[in-house]
């Protein structure tokens, strides 16, 4: 009895010295799960030559924060507008196409309805996303953060993670 009540107090303690690192272990690398080579990649300072092409309805606010990992990106755009989606690589300190889980590249021409939607995985902690919208009158270039929050139940899985590895 002894053993188990050292063993759940030895838990215990781990945890609670490990709460803060938890806290601190979102990632900060600014990619999107799915994203090209450099090929194609565009300067973090890229901007267009034009504004009033596309219009973002979804996320609301250009700095913006979900708990879900599948994100809508939606817009409001002229019929013929070419939209394409980039992720910021931190490491190269540019902007990459992004790539669907099938490996196609996020970009798309807005119909008749004048609707875009596009879904996008986040990575946990901040997600860099560039949407380039063009057409005749010239390129816009929407740039937006969106911060994936980790809820309770996947903080405690990354702690089971880190446990297994001190005692395993």
């Amino acid at each position: 009895m002894k053993k188990s009540k050292m063993f759940l107090s030895l838990i215990v303690t781990a945890f609670v010295l490990m709460t803060p690192v938890i806290s601190l272990a979102d990632t900060e690398d600014n990619t999107i799960i799915y994203s090209t080579s450099a090929e194609g990649a565009l300067p973090a300072n890229y901007s267009g030559t034009a504004s009033g092409i596309i219009s973002i309805k979804n996320p609301s606010t250009l700095v913006s924060a979900t708990t879900t990992k599948s994100y809508v990106i939606s817009a409001v755009a002229q019929s013929g507008t070419a939209v394409t989606l980039y992720s910021y690589n931190s490491g190269t300190d540019k902007y990459e196409k992004m790539v669907s889980e099938s490996g196609e590249i996020m970009q798309s021409t807005v119909g008749a309805s004048g609707l875009y939607a596009q879904s996008v995985n986040l990575n946990a902690g901040k997600n860099n996303i560039m949407v380039v919208a063009s057409n005749t009158s010239g390129t816009e270039v929407i740039k937006m953060e969106i911060t994936l929050n980790l809820g309770f139940v996947d903080k405690i899985k990354s702690f089971g993670v880190g446990i297994s590895q001190i005692f395993g």
